[in-house]
């Protein structure tokens, strides 16, 4: 398992175990959104469109994506599109997290139980339990 790159010391615990697993995960969800959003602009913005449907926007899109890969379409005409969305429909979003304090809770223990059980799979790993 190669966990952390050359030069980097092995982690000490659960949390850097936790902490470097969820970074390259948030790096890949990161890098796909972006080509979602680059192919299809409607993801960029909050429409007026009722919510049961925007939920919806996302997954379309990914499988419209895989279905254009699929089929070798090609993606230069991509670059040089305008915005498809007028600039007065763009709506602010807030930021952070809407949570309450008991959420935070079960999320912190939720996350601390997923780090403790990812320690110990890592433990085993490397003494070749």
């Amino acid at each position: 398992m190669k966990e952390f790159g050359p030069g980097h010391g092995r982690p000490q615990n659960s949390k850097e175990v936790f902490n470097h697993r969820h970074a390259l995960l948030r790096n890949h969800v990161e890098r796909t959104l972006g080509v979602l959003k680059k192919r299809f602009p409607i993801l960029k913005v909050a429409t007026f469109h009722m919510l049961k449907n925007q939920v919806k926007l996302p997954i379309a899109a990914a499988i419209f994506h895989n279905l254009i890969r699929e089929m070798e379409g090609d993606e230069e005409w991509l670059d040089d599109q305008p915005d498809n969305i007028n600039p007065e429909d763009f709506v602010v979003l807030p930021s952070g997290d809407q949570g309450n304090a008991a959420s935070s809770a079960e999320g912190s223990a939720l996350r601390d139980s997923i780090a403790q059980e990812m320690w110990v799979q890592y433990q085993q790993h490397v003494h070749g339990d």
